[in-house]
């Protein structure tokens, strides 16, 4: 999606990599200058200002559709859920739950309900239809079958089926800890980080390969902005990756993974999308005749 402005209409551009097809739809200026929930489903695309303005839902084919009511057309975050056609969108009435509906605004009638502590945390995606929160004392996945504490340290990086985890973080220092999201099962980890810097954590987390061997992560500390870094998860070696990066967004909204692992897409700080090989680092420019960017979604 095309960087917001108050005045101008927003752009979503759609790039299949298999293809290199790409296409483009406009609808009018986002009349908010706030955050803004980016979620594709199975046919559509929703686009919700977390500030209390109109969101839109675009169609693959045909015009925006503005939301002014309903679950998809209040205020509040709005996160992919378990299925393709699912969202998770705040609930008006109970602005501390949030609830699943189809992209047509239909309730499925479940719901997700934050402890007050976790209330208060950080949230995004947790890669698998939930949502990971993470707060002064721990990371939490909530999902409809419960809720589980992650770690009691931070989590730097989210995959469908792995968590990379710091489990110390009052520690300069730390191993990581690569945890199986299924068996549970555990590997440490060094961290790539330089000594003089250490893993962002969420809402800034990093982005895990589909075949989880991958992690793609940022450092702060050493420098004025976050420096990207690839994570063997197998060898543990790490890469740093020589690209200038935006100064928003460069967390989940600014990484993707193709679905075959191989490139890793993000934003620079021109706004210019940007291919990155996994095996040889290589950084590459896209697209250059669209206008600047400033989020990216996959499905």
């Amino acid at each position: 999606m095309t960087r917001q402005s108050l005045s101008e209409p927003f752009h979503l551009v759609r790039i299949v990599p298999a293809s290199g097809k790409i296409t483009a739809a406009a609808g009018p200026p986002l009349l908010s200058s706030g955050g803004v929930a980016l979620v594709v489903g199975a046919r559509q695309v929703l686009i919700r200002p977390w500030d209390c303005v109109a969101g839109y839902l675009l169609p693959r084919a045909g015009q925006a559709q503005k939301l002014t009511g309903g679950p998809l057309g209040t205020c509040g975050y709005a996160f992919p859920g378990p299925a393709p056609d699912q969202v998770w969108a705040t609930d008006p009435d109970h602005p501390r739950r949030v609830r699943l509906v189809g992209f047509d605004g239909t309730p499925t009638g479940v719901t997700l309900r934050p402890r007050t502590d976790q209330w208060a945390g950080l949230s995004v995606a947790d890669g698998a239809g939930g949502r990971l929160v993470q707060t002064s004392h721990g990371a939490y996945d909530l999902h409809p079958s419960g809720r589980q504490q992650v770690t009691t340290g931070t989590v730097v990086a989210i995959g469908t089926t792995t968590w990379l985890t710091r489990p110390c973080p009052s520690q300069d220092q730390c191993e990581l800890t690569a945890i199986n999201r299924h068996t549970g099962s555990r590997q440490a980890l060094p961290s790539p980080c330089p000594a003089d810097s250490r893993p962002t954590a969420a809402p800034l987390s990093g982005t895990i390969s589909p075949d989880g061997r991958t992690a793609a992560m940022f450092c702060t500390g050493s420098t004025p902005h976050p420096v990207l870094y690839l994570l063997d998860l197998t060898t543990g070696r790490r890469h740093h990756v020589h690209v200038r990066l935006q100064d928003i967004d460069t967390g989940p909204a600014g990484l993707v993974w193709s679905p075959n692992s191989q490139w890793l897409f993000t934003i620079d700080r021109a706004g210019r999308l940007t291919a990155i090989d996994r095996d040889t680092r290589r950084v590459r420019t896209l697209a250059t005749s669209l206008p600047p960017l400033s989020q990216l979604a996959t499905r």
